[in-house]
């Protein structure tokens, strides 16, 4: 708990180190007051360009570390010499920006104080964690321009050159190399954490761009309550998002930028720094959340010439804000808008369970709670929602640009909804355009307690303002529990179990891995604390299918890639499935086998063949095996015989029917030696047989075919709990 405590801490003072000198130097005096929330972010724009331009030019981050620490320090040093205070008095607000970052963190990391109170990766299910992790790690000792050498028996060597191409958020992932180098941990003992602080540093810069814009303490109070119990950006951090988390914050922070340049009516200069560097940095953190910045200020920019009034003003200032943008780093903007324009053609992802309304965009409800709401709720409370948003907007002094923001993101949910069809990329669209919608109802409900008090003289401004924030509190808590419970209780971790098999990877040695396993998560984890040792996958996955890696191999075909002397990683194994096997390491959960074992008192090896699947925890009597596998139609054993002669084996095989009706043919080298009528109830069956020198297939081929189980990939004909082979006597 206290490693997890000063992880967080020490994340957070870096960032802020990093970016408080930029912005005491840099910010107006309006935003000053504000520097104690921004300045982290700052630190992350800066770090995120810095890290990438180093690396760039063939520097590691265990490298670019020390020289982002020194220029962080010398523009504290700057602002000595300049006699710019360091120090900012706080105000009463900043107290409640702190309770609201607090709680955030509290929702953020709880989920992973209750693995063991120590510092891990966790998701609700999302695998992108993976991705940064092993990035993180591989930046810490090589740059953008190093990819791995492509070898067959290493999956991150292709796993990682792909994800190198220039524009593919590079700046997000350099950031997780930058902090790992700092603190001298691997990666995955950060990523959590990480997007956590920024996840809890988000609701603050809600409440400051509501504050700027309104001038009300209390809706920029319902703002901060709205962020911090909002499902879906709770959702985002629970399933990892890393770069997307990153780049709203950023988004939001570009445009408090461009709100308050344009009300200094004669020049941007006094934002063009921190509005270049924030905008430079959504084209590596997160491309396409900069082409709806750019499309939105493109739409902007129509409407204001089209104005006869101060078009040659805020040409000007457009025309100086790209030149700068485009001067930082030029390549970056080409490959940040390059890889956007690319990716706005994917299908990546899953589909939601529904679109989402204006009641779930500002997260009064939740569409991932699986429950099922009536049309006339869904419209009936997203109508009051839609009102306040017109209030609120009414109550600005910039009119145009928030409706060209509520426009503009309607547009793009519009387009993602209809002009698509792709709900996966709309909910990620709901999460970065929301910020506009809780910031217009903020200031909304905040005019309504006015209007209301007015009206109903026994009711205090005081008592409105209460009742608001706990109603609001109410709504936005129901909505997240669910979630909330969900995360706590089954969502995926790096547990010590994944983390032991380093330990394997020792005992392995030179030999290569096959690991058998299923489930997304697991097989990533479990490849990447191999480490350097070969492995190979036996269920790849698609995120490892990229370059081709398997495909000259059907994953139906398990074992069958399995070379001499090679190991099999699995979990669910006993040592009384497979007689022949033998255990070399083994924890709660994983073992790693030898498979090529042999008969006892011979010198016959047995190995699984061909359309086995992954064993599995037996749910029957233990008595015989704790462990179980399906087989599909046509199963195989391999008997390799090197007694030099021929040799008489018995074997006895546990079969487990699914079939109504189960007929077992089995062969010897294409020849069959017994057909077995398989009762109801599992039992072991008696097969003998001789086998001659060299190899020697024993094939058992269920007649009825096989089927598909409601809810499982696999084609599966029959079970097998326990596998015995000796001598015949």
């Amino acid at each position: 708990m206290l490693l997890i405590i000063g992880i967080t801490v020490a994340i957070y003072w870096f960032f802020l180190v990093i970016g408080w000198g930029i912005t005491r130097l840099s910010l107006p005096t309006s935003l000053r007051p504000y520097q104690l929330w921004l300045a982290p972010w700052f630190g992350l724009i800066v770090s995120s360009l810095f890290s990438l331009y180093l690396s760039q030019i063939g520097l590691n981050t265990n490298q670019s570390i020390y020289l982002l620490s020194i220029l962080g320090i010398g523009l504290l040093i700057l602002c000595k010499c300049k006699k710019v205070p360091l120090i900012i008095p706080l105000q009463q607000f900043d107290f409640v920006l702190v309770i609201g970052t607090v709680a955030v963190l509290f929702l953020a990391l709880y989920p992973m104080m209750t693995i063991d109170g120590i510092p891990t990766t966790i998701s609700l299910g999302n695998n992108d964690p993976n991705i940064y992790v092993v990035l993180g790690d591989f930046f810490k000792t090589h740059s953008v321009n190093q990819p791995p050498s492509i070898h067959p028996k290493d999956p991150s060597s292709y796993f990682i050159p792909w994800r190198l191409t220039p524009g593919f958020r590079l700046g997000s992932r350099l950031l997780f190399g930058l902090l790992a180098s700092l603190l001298h941990l691997p990666t995955y003992k950060i990523f959590t954490i990480t997007i956590g602080v920024f996840f809890a540093l988000t609701p603050p810069l809600m409440a400051i761009f509501t504050l700027i814009l309104s001038q009300d303490q209390f809706a920029a109070t319902v703002a901060l309550v709205i962020s911090v119990l909002n499902v879906n950006f709770l959702f985002f951090n629970y399933q990892g998002f890393a770069a997307h988390i990153f780049g709203h914050g950023c988004l939001v922070v570009a445009l408090i930028l461009f709100e308050l340049a344009e009300r200094n009516h004669t020049s941007y200069r006094p934002y063009l720094l921190t509005l270049g560097l924030t905008i430079s940095s959504l084209f590596i953190i997160y491309s396409e959340i900069s082409v709806f910045l750019i499309g939105f200020i493109f739409i902007y920019a129509i409407v204001k010439l089209a104005r006869l009034s101060r078009r040659s003003v805020f040409l000007k200032n457009l025309s100086s804000l790209i030149i700068f943008v485009i001067l930082i780093n030029p390549l970056n903007v080409w490959h940040g808008l390059r890889y956007a324009f690319l990716a706005s053609g994917l299908q990546a992802g899953w589909s939601m369970p529904r679109w989402a309304f204006p009641v779930d965009i500002i997260g009064f409800l939740s569409i991932h709670a699986n429950q099922v709401y009536p049309p006339y709720l869904l419209i009936g409370t997203s109508l009051p929602i839609l009102m306040l948003i017109f209030l609120g907007v009414s109550r600005l002094k910039n009119k145009d640009l928030w409706l060209l923001i509520l426009t503009f993101s309607l547009g793009v949910l519009l387009w993602l909804k209809w002009g698509r069809d792709y709900s996966y990329g709309y909910y990620k669209a709901v999460g970065f355009t929301s910020f506009a919608l809780i910031i217009a109802v903020s200031i909304a409900l905040s005019e309504l307690t006015i209007i209301i008090s007015n009206f109903f003289y026994s009711l205090s401004k005081y008592t409105c303002k209460i009742t608001v924030i706990i109603l609001i509190g109410l709504m936005s808590t129901t909505a997240i529990s669910p979630l909330f419970q969900k995360m706590s209780a089954s969502h995926l971790s790096v547990n010590s179990d994944l983390v032991e098999l380093s330990e394997a990877a020792k005992v392995a040695g030179s030999r290569t891995v096959y690991i058998e396993e299923s489930a997304y998560w697991e097989q990533m984890w479990m490849s990447y604390f191999l480490g350097k040792t070969r492995s190979v996958f036996m269920y790849p996955n698609e995120y490892y299918q990229q370059g081709n890696l398997y495909s000259d191999m059907s994953p139906m075909q398990v074992f069958s890639t399995v070379e001499e002397g090679g190991l099999v990683l699995t979990r669910n194994w006993h040592d009384n499935f497979m007689n022949t096997d033998k255990l070399l390491w083994k924890n709660k959960i994983y073992s790693l086998i030898r498979p090529s074992g042999k008969v006892d008192n011979t010198n016959v090896r047995v190995c699984l063949l061909e359309n086995w699947w992954f064993l599995e925890e037996w749910w029957g009597d233990a008595s015989d095996s704790k462990s179980f596998r399906w087989m599909q139609q046509d199963a195989t054993i391999k008997l390799a015989n090197e007694e030099g002669r021929p040799v008489g084996l018995a074997s006895k095989i546990k079969f487990v029917p699914i079939l109504p009706k189960t007929t077992v043919d089995v062969y010897l080298n294409n020849r069959i030696i017994k057909s077995i009528k398989i009762d109801s109830k599992p039992r072991f069956y008696k097969v003998d047989f001789q086998v001659k020198e060299g190899e020697n297939k024993l094939r058992f081929h269920v007649r009825e075919g096989s089927i598909q189980p409601p809810g499982d990939f696999r084609m599966i004909a029959l079970g097998v709990n326990a596998i015995r082979f000796s001598m015949q006597d």
